[in-house]
């Protein structure tokens, strides 16, 4: 299985959901006093419905670590692809801030219900549909905290505003780059950062 590709670029996308809604869910009684004791795994789950969504979210926010890591890792070696030739390049990081205020739509849900729970449920599978259907996840503000910049430009084999992603800046004022490239969708490409 490809490191790069849509499914793993989705679930580091949807980090700050799961940092959010974690922080909104989780319910743990907390008690200091000496005579304390566990209320039990059905007790912190049953009577907690919240803990779920938080028990699912620390299972992302650790597929996401580890993608990210893994990445990082593996672009410290030699790409697998032949340098492309990108011209009119441009920075679409402001892109970036048109994804947050739907993730903050999102985990704007109570947890403190059932009903509230498959709601947010059902809209989280909505979003994450349409993130791989779209390839809305490239503009995703986690993916700015990370350090991977937004581009778009065009070339002789591909479509014209074709997004890439990088880490590092890319100095657009020279009109063109050649970079090592992956596909991952039909109009998203991951830039290595160095011509080898």
């Amino acid at each position: 299985m490809k490191l790069i590709n849509k499914t793993n670029l989705c679930i580091m996308s949807m980090e700050l959901i799961f940092i959010l809604a974690f922080i909104k869910s989780i319910d743990i009684p907390v008690y200091f006093g000496s005579d304390w004791e566990f209320i039990g795994w059905s007790n912190l789950f049953l009577h907690h419905p919240g803990n779920f969504v938080a028990l699912l979210c620390i299972m992302g926010l650790i597929w996401s670590q580890c993608v990210s890591w893994a990445l990082r890792h593996k672009l410290k070696g030699s790409p697998d692809t032949l340098p492309i030739k990108i011209n009119n390049i441009k920075n679409k990081d402001t892109e970036y801030m048109s994804l947050l205020f739907t993730i903050l739509t999102i985990v704007s849900f109570d947890f403190s219900n059932i009903r509230d729970i498959i709601v947010f449920v059902v809209v989280f599978c909505i979003y994450c549909v349409l993130l791989k259907r779209t390839d809305w996840y490239a503009a995703s503000p986690i993916l700015a905290l990370k350090g991977i910049h937004l581009y778009a430009g065009e070339t002789n084999k591909l479509p014209q505003d074709t997004i890439f992603l990088s880490y590092g800046e890319i100095p657009i004022e020279e009109g063109e780059i050649i970079r090592p490239f992956q596909k991952i969708s039909k109009t998203v490409y991951w830039l290595y950062p160095n011509a080898q």
